[in-house]
This record gives structure tokens, C-alpha cells and sequence, in this order.
């Protein structure tokens, strides 16, 4: 995807980002939680060595309640369902081919 502006044109770099998310409270005999965590990323050189990327990440985390270690609650999950929109500026200014 191209955007001209002022005659110049700005690349812009479109991707996707994925995985999985392991959550855990604390507390003892208490199982682990397995989410997704998934979404976009947009990135673009600012200069040449300087790179701005956003992303939009969808990510799930919780826990299963074993009553053991919550005496008051029964078994089930609490379910953390959330979005995060983290921003980078990356410096690009050590090249690997320098150091071998």
C-alpha cells in the first residue's frame, strides 16, 4: 500500500501478528489458562534507521477457579477479554553484518 504525500511517496508495511497467551493467578493448586492473542500491525520508516509500527491486538486471558484455593467460589474460568493498541519506535542502526 502506497500514500503520496507532499510528491513523495510513504511505504507502509501491513502484517499479522499471532499466538497464544498463558495467565495464571496467584494462588495455590491452580491451573493455568490458555488464550488467543492476535491482530494487525501497520509499520512505516520514519527516517532510514527509524521505524513507527502500531498494532491492534485482540488478546484473551483469565484462569480456571479450582475452590481449593478460592474456598468461596465454585469451579469455573474468569474470562479477561481486552484490546491493546501498543505504538514502537524502533532505531534499525546496528547492522549485524558490522559485528561478524
Amino acid at each position: 500500500m502506497y500514500i503520496i504525500t507532499n510528491g513523495q511517496a510513504q511505504q507502509f508495511q501491513l502484517g499479522v501478528v499471532g499466538g497464544i497467551n498463558l495467565s495464571e493467578l496467584a494462588g495455590a493448586d491452580i491451573a493455568g489458562y490458555v488464550g488467543l492473542h492476535t491482530g494487525l500491525k501497520v509499520a512505516t520508516n520514519l527516517k532510514t534507521r527509524l521505524e513507527l509500527s502500531a498494532e491492534l491486538i485482540y488478546s484473551q486471558a483469565g484462569e480456571y477457579v479450582v475452590p481449593i484455593a478460592y474456598p468461596i467460589t465454585d469451579f469455573g474460568k474468569i474470562h479477561l477479554n481486552y484490546l491493546e493498541i501498543p505504538l514502537y519506535l524502533t532505531y534499525l542502526g546496528f547492522p549485524i553484518d558490522d559485528y561478524f
